[in-house]
């Protein structure tokens, strides 16, 4: 059974077998374990004879408190999703993301800032990170080196680790990671994109494309090693930043199917009538060429409902294309209304 709750596979196999008669749900041993974690308590030795299931146990365990994908749907058919506490004011969600060193990113990167700043940047965007990581003792004093970082931010839950990568495994902690990145000036660049991210929301609203022009060569001139563009992923990564605190207000959700293909960024507002936001990427093209994949593609399908349906979202659709020119190193924007 371990082999589902840790893994970001489809869980269709593990549904098949916690269905079965001979299926033994130990999933209540888990409320033993809230009220130790909620004192804030790091460390709890579970003791099991040998051959008695330790691995599936801390599998289990590992999957409840760490932040694992879906960790909803993998827990929703056990007995533990049962218990009253568990279903009142979300409150095990926000024990989730406040106890215990989920409240301590910066604890972890602030001995090698300048190795992991890159990475952060790609990850808070959504992408995963190469990582050779090994293996990390929860009481080592050691955390140094890159691989250091993330072996212990997996070993706690903070990253998700799988097929030599690492990556920032759900919403709750992508928030916190953008926390981190909008309040702590040491991370260089990273905080200088996230603190504009504010007026590159407002400049977008406002529809002024040389003020985005401006910000994204401003992120451009800085001496940021990712900045390179060698593909749209790095682009992507920039573009992100620059509109990291649009998540306060809006559900930024990237490489989402939309219509007939996947738009780069598509912005949900929070509250339904405000503008709503589909955002395309081009290298070494132009943003009409960004535009008119917006249109081609069907992308603002995602805000009108279906046939029929009254939509969710009553704003303006704002088509944003973003182009950046290699040879040039310039960067282009234009935006375009697509329900006046």
């Amino acid at each position: 059974m371990g082999m589902f709750l840790n893994s970001c596979v489809p869980y269709e196999g593990y549904r098949e077998v916690i269905r079965d008669i001979y299926f033994v749900d130990k999933s209540l041993f888990l409320s033993e374990l809230i009220p130790s974690f909620e004192k804030r308590n790091r460390y709890c030795c579970i003791t099991r004879p040998r051959r008695f299931g330790k691995t599936v146990m801390a599998n289990m365990v590992g999957a409840f408190f760490g932040k694992t994908d879906k960790k909803d749907r993998i827990f929703d058919e056990l007995a533990i999703s049962k218990k009253i506490y568990m279903l009142t004011d979300n409150q095990l969600r926000n024990y989730w993301t406040s106890s215990g060193p989920y409240d301590e990113l910066f604890y972890y990167i602030r001995n090698n800032i300048e190795d992991v700043r890159d990475d952060l940047a790609l990850m808070v965007s959504g992408e995963s990170v190469a990582s050779e990581i090994g293996q990390f003792a929860a009481a080592s004093m050691e955390i140094n080196t890159r691989e250091q970082i993330y072996s212990a931010m997996v070993v706690y839950g903070l990253l998700t680790y799988e097929e030599g990568k690492v990556m920032i495994p759900n919403k709750e902690l992508m928030d916190k990671f953008n926390e981190l990145l909008l309040s702590k000036n040491t991370l260089g660049y990273v905080y200088c994109l996230a603190r504009k991210s504010e007026q590159m929301l407002d400049a977008t609203i406002a529809g002024d494309t040389k003020m985005i022009e401006e910000i994204l060569q401003f992120a451009h001139d800085t001496e940021a090693p990712i900045l390179s563009y060698n593909s749209e992923v790095e682009l992507s990564a920039v573009v992100n930043l620059c509109y990291l605190s649009a998540r306060n207000k809006y559900r930024v959700e990237r490489e989402e199917k939309a219509g007939k293909g996947f738009v780069d960024f598509i912005f949900y507002p929070e509250r339904k009538s405000d503008d709503c936001i589909i955002l395309e990427l081009k290298v070494n093209s132009s943003p009409k060429e960004a535009i008119k994949q917006i249109k081609n593609k069907g992308y603002a399908f995602r805000f009108k409902g279906k046939l029929g349906e009254t939509p969710k979202y009553t704003g303006r659709i704002l088509a944003v294309g973003i182009s950046y020119e290699k040879e040039t190193k310039e960067h282009h924007c234009e935006i375009e209304i697509l329900n006046p």
